[in-house]
């Protein structure tokens, strides 16, 4: 690509001409005097992306797979809204920080794009000053945003919030890409010198690697090129871009192995936010006129009142009339107004137009061409969807239907990245020329004679001899010499050089932002940075505290009403509660809350203590061997030695009723709670006893059968219970996997007469 400069320009550095032969699927691109290769079907290996940074909303794209591919945001949108917002723990960009403007107006910054690189008495930024909810004051002439961040002021360059925005899209496009290694940024044509160096600067503290601006319109036609067929012949079409903050129009022709920009022409009095403004003008009136207040004079109000307008924008794009409302967007009133397209055209048509006219009639002279030699008129920007846009330029090109073809909203980012690819890659083995030409950036008052439409970068000197007359009368001679340069990011830049006899200083003039004032930003952007990711760890870690506080309060909730359980739920509960209240906690402070927890859980999860291991091992001494296929179980009592069959302790157990008991009064009790005290006593032995004969046997049996016709009501509820207890018997066998069999330990006497009733039975 060769850039043409519209009020300096100088002779291009002579290179070899490149073969004019067109390889299948490949073509080159010549650019800036270096010559880049560009493919319809191929990509190198290397990662790039395009970027375009708007006023409204930004766009990243990158050629994959030889497709050009817009990437999507975190969220899945392709274009990412253009707010930055600064809150009490981090700064948010993009989506985040849009969905959060109306609470926090104040502090969230939007379009600052209209405001990179001018001054602060520019009538732009006094106008954007006048709309915006954030305070815009003066820094040393230049415009800072103060917000308040973390508790405490802060003041942020407009070159600081553009690099937030940048390295965003960078990091989203890593995540898919991988590492970038080239970057090509669309800045509007009508940019000035300022304007360039300020963007360039913010691609410098976002890290970006920086490959080369490309103007809007030229990304544009490119985009336009890579889409068509390639059988296409020579088009000669306009490019007509509207955006937030701007409108730029381009004449430029398009061939098979050539791009060229003809002219260019921009304007920012009549572009989409000024739309939005004359609609919150409009509706702030119509407010006053009911209320009697004003909405602009409150900066919520405002951010919501502009966020209305907006979407008010696009609906009149399809609808004849729609109606805007707002629930308490001001203390208890409430807005709710109905607008019609007619209204809009009244509010902005008329003044639009006659801007609109005067660039097109510009830029045609500029090309030197008739409206009937423009073979497309191709339209992009989203606010360019306005009805009334569109019919003017209908009308100014007596009807013409417009070109639509590419993206609105993408164009610019797939032209941006269609140039990337092309500075990185390796085939070069073709030539297409790309000719653009980029509008007057500065003025100089220095008399030097450098030819309009020549090709860029160009560096012409100017030395100035002055004369001094010494005390001694001698001739001192001092020269002077003057460097102007135009790089091929379109920046002017100017550097004096005292040249005298026996030293030589240099200095430079025209300098936006000073090497400690970027450095400065880098160190700010890398600051807010650190503290954004310390701030998403810490949220996930909250995260994950609470998930753990509430599995393990329903793990150990059912382990019943022991104090080490008790003490160990409170204290979860005693972290769930701090988690409530406060929103913004530190990494270490989760850190050691959870390590506290696991230890705590682990303590309780531990299989036996080294009291209940003796406990246990006295219960394993005893011998407890029970033949479910005999039906007698002998009790050996350790106080005495007596032994007692199972099958006569039943008897009498039915025999006495419920609480039962021998009649020594010593014999193991059943009690109706199965959570009552079973440690009064001696702990019973118990062992197998196999029956000596079967007659006596027989005996037993034959016995409890007689008494049982008896007592049959009172067997019948007391063999009701025992089944009762049976049951629970199994249940605290589980309950006894979970504690660790503490509390059967607890009531062994009380188990051992269950399992002898249950073989009995």
């Amino acid at each position: 690509m060769r850039r043409s400069h519209a009020g300096y320009s100088a002779v291009h550095r002579s290179e070899e001409d490149q073969p004019a032969c067109l390889e299948e699927n490949i073509q080159n691109l010549k650019i800036s005097g270096r010559e880049y290769s560009l493919s319809r079907m191929n990509m190198s290996g290397a990662a790039s992306i395009g970027l375009d940074l708007g006023a409204g909303k930004c766009c990243v794209a990158s050629v994959r797979a030889g497709a050009v591919t817009v990437l999507p945001n975190a969220h899945g949108d392709k274009t990412t809204p253009s707010f930055v917002a600064f809150t009490d723990s981090r700064s948010l960009v993009g989506s985040d920080a849009r969905d959060q403007a109306a609470l926090n107006a104040t502090n969230t910054v939007y379009g600052v794009k209209t405001i990179l690189g001018r001054s602060f008495r520019d009538p732009v930024v006094q106008n954007y000053a006048s709309y915006s909810p954030v305070k815009v004051v003066d820094d040393g002439g230049k415009p800072v945003m103060d917000v308040e961040y973390r508790g405490g002021s802060l003041r942020v360059a407009p070159e600081l919030v553009a690099a937030m925005q940048l390295l965003k899209m960078r990091q989203e496009a890593e995540v898919q890409i991988g590492d970038i290694e080239g970057v090509v940024v669309a800045v509007p044509a009508s940019y000035c010198n300022r304007q360039r160096e300020a963007l360039v600067a913010a691609c410098q503290i976002a890290g970006l690697p920086l490959l080369d601006l490309i103007s809007e319109t030229t990304a544009t036609a490119l985009a336009y090129w890579h889409n068509r067929a390639p059988s296409v012949a020579q088009q000669t079409i306009l490019v007509f871009d509207m955006g937030a903050n701007k409108v730029d129009v381009s004449v430029v022709k398009v061939g098979q192995d050539e791009i060229s920009v003809l002219a260019v022409c921009g304007f920012a009095a009549s572009s989409g936010s000024h739309v939005d403004q004359a609609l919150m003008k409009y509706v702030d009136d119509k407010f006053y006129d009911t209320h009697g207040v004003r909405l602009l004079d409150n900066p919520r109000a405002t951010m919501r009142l502009k966020m209305a307008c907006e979407e008010l924008k696009k609906k009149l794009t399809l609808l004849d009339a729609h109606k805007i409302q707002q629930d308490s967007i001001l203390r208890d009133l409430c807005l709710d107004l109905k607008v019609s397209r007619r209204e809009l055209d009244t509010l902005c048509c008329q003044t639009f137009t006659q801007e609109m006219n005067a660039v097109l009639k510009t830029v045609m002279r500029n090309a030197k061409l008739n409206k009937d030699q423009i073979d497309e008129v191709v339209v992009v920007g989203g606010s360019s969807r306005v009805p009334f846009v569109e019919a003017a330029l209908k009308k100014y090109f007596d009807g013409k239907s417009l070109n639509r073809t590419v993206n609105a909203d993408e164009c610019a980012a797939i032209g941006a990245a269609i140039m990337a690819n092309n500075l990185i890659k390796e085939d070069r083995s073709s030539s297409v020329v790309i000719n653009e030409l980029i509008q007057d950036p500065t003025s100089c008052n220095v008399e030097i004679q450098i030819k309009l439409h020549k090709y860029l970068p160009l560096k012409p000197n100017l030395t100035i001899i002055c004369e001094t007359s010494g005390t001694c009368g001698d001739l001192i001679e001092e020269r002077i010499r003057w460097s102007y340069a135009l790089d091929s990011f379109g920046i002017f830049k100017i550097e004096k050089q005292f040249i005298k006899p026996f030293n030589e200083e240099k200095t430079k003039l025209v300098e936006y932002l000073k090497p400690y004032q970027i450095q400065d930003m880098v160190d700010q952007l890398n600051s807010l940075e650190r503290i954004r990711k310390d701030v998403i760890d810490a949220e996930k870690a909250v995260n994950d505290l609470e998930e753990l506080c509430y599995s393990l309060r329903e793990q150990f909730g059912s382990f019943g009403e022991s104090e080490k359980n008790r003490d160990f739920l409170e204290y979860v509960a005693e972290v769930l509660e701090w988690i409530d209240e406060n929103e913004i906690s530190s990494l270490t402070e989760c850190e050691k809350r959870r390590k506290k927890l696991d230890a705590l859980s682990q303590e309780l999860s531990e299989p036996i203590s080294d009291d209940d291991a003796a406990l246990e091992h006295q219960h394993e001494s005893h011998s407890f061997l029970p033949n479910h296929n005999d039906h007698s179980t002998e009790f050996v009592d350790s106080s005495n030695g007596d032994s007692l069959d199972v099958s006569q302790q039943a008897h009498r157990d039915c025999e006495d009723g419920p609480g039962g008991s021998d009649d020594d009064g010593t014999g193991p009790q059943v009690d109706e709670d199965l959570d009552g005290d079973q440690n009064s006593g001696e702990v019973s032995h118990v062992r197998e006893v196999v029956p000596e004969s079967d007659e006596e046997n027989t005996q037993n049996n034959d016995a409890i059968t007689n008494e049982s016709n008896h007592k049959s009501s009172l067997e019948a509820q007391s063999t009701e219970k025992l089944t009762n207890r049976l049951l629970d018997f199994e249940f605290l066998r589980k309950m006894d996997e979970i504690e660790k069999r503490q509390k059967c330990l607890e009531n062994s006497q009380f188990l051992y007469v269950i399992i002898a009733v249950k073989g009995h039975f």
